[in-house]
């Protein structure tokens, strides 16, 4: 559907394709953005429309939750809301798909080249690399924080600049400014597609001045991947376009980040981008695509004949590994049925919490096909005993692991407790669902009681869902799915579907396995 300019389906096809990879799993799947029931809707059934320079206003809800990104890193996250999402991301699409006409070819990630959406260009990055090592000298660095410390307000005015006022525009000031309200919370919204294609636009002073010192002679060539960005020539000019660089930042409220700035050699700064890219995947790569229909959509995996080292590498040193490195090795031991030191990795899991969404997958799987079967169930019940201090998310990870016809009653109060107490949406929509599988009357009574208290509208949200999937009262659920506009398409959809939900994954809860 295409109203104001704004391609909502494509939209939905991208919001849906992200669901895949996101930090929050929606038991259900976002059903509200489907391609296929969004198709069916009205632009003024996600919005108030109205006269005058704001034609859609929103109301943008954020659920604020904390990601850890590496053992002792913590990132800052959230959750939107369906209907922001989904005009978030076509007015993104919208307005990038004219002015990423203007990016320089050298530019990679996500974004628009000759008219198409380029979601995943690694490989193309990669090849541009290899010019480096033939250069006398070459210079890397990267932005501060860069997502989190993009001006929205200067966006937004940047954007009615270059694209004029309208409907897209406004929508993502609007979603923007509703983010930039969120304690703790700055800049673009993160682990979102759209934010990355405005992101360019957020660093066209950077791009422009990099643009003019390669075609002026002054460099060699240049690329930026999002916000790392490595350039060559001579030592003296290299040096000179740092400086300008750290002022033309300083101009847009951006800062280079000075401890991850260099300036060597060329073959010295090619086999530092190079231990870079092996210090996450040291051995071959596999690629599949997992979905047909979302062609960008793949899953890499380590080459078998090598997982073995990867594997111990990173069990020897979990701490230490990064996100992505921990994340390959689990996905390709899945992918290969490699289960033989599942209890090495549910021992090392209190040392990986920024792995442990791969973790209660891996987890899962072993208990479904490997001999050893390790009890999740007993595992959880450890985890939760220790008093280690993980993050409500990485408890809500952990948990899946654990499918809701194995669970014990320990494991069934401490979802209990999420369900009634907890304020983070992952733990509330994980115990909702699985305690909603075998749909009692202290359950109904329970999401009801809860769902009169909460003001998160994401929480009510899977509240909501959960009380439809048990055979709850269908008046609850409207009068709290109407409490706020956010919910409004959620409550279309269950309208639309007859108040039926899709099936949820046997990647969500193991139980489903075989249904």
């Amino acid at each position: 559907m295409t109203a104001l300019g704004l391609d909502l389906v494509e939209a939905a096809k991208v919001a849906k394709s992200e669901t895949y990879g996101e930090w929050y799993r929606d038991p259900w799947g976002w059903p509200e953005l489907s391609a296929e029931f969004v198709s069916s809707l009205e632009v003024g059934q996600l919005g108030e429309v109205r006269s005058g320079p704001t034609p859609l206003r929103l109301s943008p809800a954020f659920h604020p939750f904390a990601f850890p990104k590496s053992f002792f890193g913590v990132r800052p996250a959230v959750v939107f809301d369906a209907p922001s999402r989904l005009l978030y991301t076509a007015s993104s699409l919208r307005l990038s798909r004219d002015l990423h006409r203007e990016l320089p070819p050298w530019v990679f990630g996500w974004r628009f080249r000759d008219g198409a959406l380029a979601s995943n260009e690694w490989a193309e990055y990669a090849t541009s690399q290899e010019d480096i090592g033939r250069s006398a000298f070459a210079a890397q660095t990267d932005l501060n924080s860069f997502f989190a410390t993009v001006d929205n307000t200067r966006l937004a005015e940047r954007l009615v600049e270059l694209a004029s006022r309208s409907a897209s525009t406004e929508i993502v000031r609007q979603v923007l400014e509703a983010h930039d309200q969120l304690a703790g919370r700055s800049g673009l919204p993160q682990r979102s597609l759209a934010s990355s294609l405005l992101a360019h636009i957020a660093v066209e002073g950077i791009d422009d001045l990099l643009d003019t010192r390669l075609r002026d002679g002054a460099l060699q060539s240049v690329r930026r991947w999002m916000d790392d960005i490595s350039f060559e020539g001579t030592e003296s000019a290299l040096y000179s376009t740092l400086l300008e660089l750290q002022e033309r930042g300083r101009q847009v409220g951006l800062e280079i980040n000075a401890s991850k700035t260099i300036v060597s050699t060329g073959q010295e700064v090619s086999d530092r981008l190079g231990r870079e890219r092996q210090r996450l995947i040291r051995v071959p790569r596999l690629e599949q695509t997992i979905r047909d229909d979302y062609a960008d959509l793949f899953d890499t995996f380590i080459d078998g004949s090598d997982l073995a080292e990867a594997e111990s590498r990173v069990l020897a040193d979990p701490k230490n590994a990064t996100r992505t490195e921990a994340g390959l090795v689990l996905r390709s031991l899945r992918h290969y049925g490699a289960f033989n030191r599942v209890s090495a990795w549910l021992n090392a899991a209190r040392y990986l919490p920024h792995a442990a969404d791969h973790l209660s997958r891996f987890a899962v799987q072993a208990s479904q096909e490997s001999i050893l079967e390790p009890d999740t169930a007993l595992w959880f019940e450890g985890l939760q005993a220790d008093g280690w201090p993980h993050l409500p998310w990485v408890r809500a990870q952990h948990s899946l692991a654990v499918s809701s016809e194995s669970a014990t009653n320990n494991v069934t109060r401490t979802w209990k407790e999420w369900l009634e107490n907890s304020d983070s949406l992952q733990q509330v929509a994980t115990a909702t669902q699985r305690l909603t599988r075998a749909p009692s009357a202290d359950i109904r009574s329970a999401i009801t009681g809860r769902i009169d208290r909460t003001t998160d509208p994401l929480v009510v949200r899977a509240l909501a869902l959960g009380l439809v999937d048990a055979g709850g009262d269908r008046r609850i659920v409207r009068s709290a799915l109407e409490r706020h506009p956010s919910n409004r398409l959620t409550l279309l959809f269950l309208d639309g579907s007859g108040w039926t939900l899709p099936s949820v994954s046997d990647d969500f809860d193991p139980s489903v396995h075989g249904e």
